[in-house]
C-alpha cells in the first residue's frame, strides 16, 4: 500500500503544478497601451468613428485569437497615435454593434475612414500586417 500512496502523491503533485501553470497563464492579461480605447458606452462608437481613420476591433475576453492579437493592436496603437485611433468593442457587452456590423467571427476588424467603413479583416493579425493594411497607399 506504501508504494502505492506514494505514487498517487506524486501524481497528484505533478497535476497540481500544472493546473497552477495553467491557472496562471489564463490570469495573465495581455498588456494594452493606453492608446487603446475600450467602448464603456455605445454613444462613443458614434463619435469615435465619426472622423479621421479608425480601427475598431470587435472581441471577447474568451476568444484566443483575441487575447493573442492584443500586444500587436496595442504596440499599433502605440505607434499610430494621433493619426489612427484604435477601439476595441466586446462583442458580448454590445451585440447590436456586432450584429449591425455582421460579425459573425472574432476577431473582426473594422477600417473607418471619416465615419464611412472603408475595410475589414477578420482573424487575428499582426504587427506587420496590421501596418500594411493601414499603410498610406
Amino acid at each position: 500500500m506504501n508504494k502505492w500512496h506514494g505514487m498517487v502523491a506524486g501524481v497528484l503533485s505533478v497535476l497540481l503544478l500544472a493546473w497552477a501553470g495553467c491557472a496562471e497563464a489564463q490570469n495573465e492579461a495581455p498588456t494594452e497601451s493606453d492608446a487603446v480605447k475600450h467602448l464603456t458606452d455605445a454613444a462613443q462608437f458614434a463619435e469615435w468613428t465619426a472622423s479621421g481613420s479608425v480601427v475598431v476591433d470587435f472581441y471577447a475576453d474568451w476568444c484566443g485569437p483575441c487575447r493573442r492579437m492584443s500586444p500587436a493592436l496595442s504596440a499599433f496603437a502605440s505607434e499610430q497615435e494621433g493619426k489612427v485611433l484604435v477601439v476595441k468593442v466586446n462583442v458580448d457587452k454590445y451585440p447590436d454593434l456586432s450584429q449591425q456590423y455582421k460579425v459573425s467571427s472574432i476577431p473582426y476588424l473594422v477600417l473607418f475612414k471619416d465615419g464611412k467603413v472603408s475595410d475589414t479583416r477578420v482573424g487575428m493579425q499582426s504587427l506587420e500586417q496590421l501596418r500594411s493594411w493601414l499603410a498610406p497607399e
